[in-house]
């Protein structure tokens, strides 16, 4: 599996976008980004909201941390 996340250097931050997203509502899409995100970087911030996001989508198996 490849993951990639394209950071521009002029623009919003990924994660900051991901964030505003999150605190109007949880997608299958905006899970996805926390997603590619959780895999590429080490962030405390990103492993917590892709947590809530899975749980939220009744994926709570899959927001544990084993």
């Amino acid at each position: 599996m490849v993951r990639v996340v394209a950071v521009p250097q002029q623009g919003i931050d990924p994660k900051l976008i991901c964030l505003a997203c999150s605190a109007t509502a949880i997608s299958k899409t905006l899970c996805l980004g926390w997603e590619a995100m959780y895999g590429m970087v080490d962030d405390s911030d990103i492993c917590f909201n892709y947590g809530v996001a899975l749980s939220e989508l009744g994926r709570v198996e899959e927001s544990l941390v084993r």
